[in-house]
């Protein structure tokens, strides 16, 4: 009987040790958001210039969630070290998730509001894939009109990759043109973006790859050629009701435009500057914005104070 108290002491005793906070808001978080498997405890600590180690970005959300869902629990943290960088702080520390016995380091980036700029979880290196388009190398007809239908609440076009016609989700708030990792796969069974967890022929799973696209085509706006990201978009898939997604139209086809979006009778307008507008309708409202990157970003009054950041999608 004594052996049995002394050991439910010991391991009260030790999970309590397990339990012990970093004294860190963003760190104990991020422990909290590791064992729920949920990126919801970090959130307040995400910024739009987080980073998981070389990846743009605008990854780090998707980037993130996958990550998450891929690890173990963490049974015990301790913070290794801290370290001033600029006016930065700079933490390691070191987790040991279950099932494995040496505890792993990583290394975080906090701004002195207490934020990531830099959330290392895994070692994550890129190949530089250039989104960007040269003058010669994107078609762009002076105005464009395609049917859209709304399907959980997603704007879905249609458009063709390579000879395959498909579904594609229409959202301004993407950086750029993302084709879906399962329906295009690398070349050569080489992965681009390697967010570790296990590996798979390509390299990664739930990471970020890319496809050599020979031919691009939504109601006249191609490119031929060239180097595209791909990424998981099964969740996406999960939204459209189990819609086969072939990719995400992003800002590096629409930038060109001035976008209008017909709901009423399902049709996406696209119209350069300077070429006459077709359309009956008037807008009814008219708002100023700034970019942030490549998302539009709007002021407004909430709770009779100025909100900066809120994010047009």
């Amino acid at each position: 009987m004594k052996k049995l108290l002394l050991l439910l002491v010991l391991l009260v005793s030790g999970t309590a040790q397990a339990q012990q906070p970093l004294g860190v808001p963003a760190l104990d978080q991020l422990v909290t958001a590791l064992n729920t498997k949920s990126v919801a405890p970090l959130q307040p600590y995400l910024t739009p210039e987080t980073r998981i180690g070389t990846l743009p970005a605008a990854y780090t959300g998707q980037v993130l969630a996958q990550v998450l869902a891929q690890g173990a629990p963490v049974e015990s943290s301790r913070l290794v070290s801290q370290t001033p960088e600029g006016g930065n702080m700079r933490y390691v520390c070191a987790f040991t998730h279950r099932g494995k016995l040496v505890p792993k380091e990583v290394d975080m980036l906090l701004s002195p509001e207490g934020k990531f700029l830099e959330l290392n979880l895994v070692k994550a290196e890129a190949k530089r894939i250039d989104t960007r388009f040269g003058p010669q190398d994107l078609t762009t007809p002076p105005s464009v009109e395609a049917p859209m239908r709304l399907v959980g609440g997603l704007i879905v076009v249609e458009a063709e990759v390579n000879g395959r016609r498909g579904a594609f989700v229409l959202d301004s708030g993407a950086p750029s043109l993302l084709l879906n990792q399962r329906e295009f796969a690398a070349p050569g069974s080489q992965a681009t973006l390697s967010v570790g967890g296990p590996q798979g022929v390509n390299g990664t799973v739930g990471g970020a790859s890319y496809c050599a696209v020979q031919r691009f085509d939504w109601a006249g706006i191609s490119f031929q050629n060239k180097e595209t990201l791909t990424l998981d978009l099964a969740k996406i898939e999960q939204k459209l009701g189990g819609t086969v997604l072939l990719g995400i139209i992003g800002q590096n086809l629409l930038s060109q435009y001035a976008l209008t979006l017909d709901y009423r009778a399902g049709r996406v307008q696209l119209r350069k500057p300077g070429t006459p507008d077709t359309t009956v309708a008037q807008p009814l409202l008219r708002l100023p914005f700034t970019l942030r990157g490549h998302l539009p970003v709007i002021e407004a009054m909430a709770g009779f104070s100025l909100q900066r950041g809120e994010k047009l999608r």
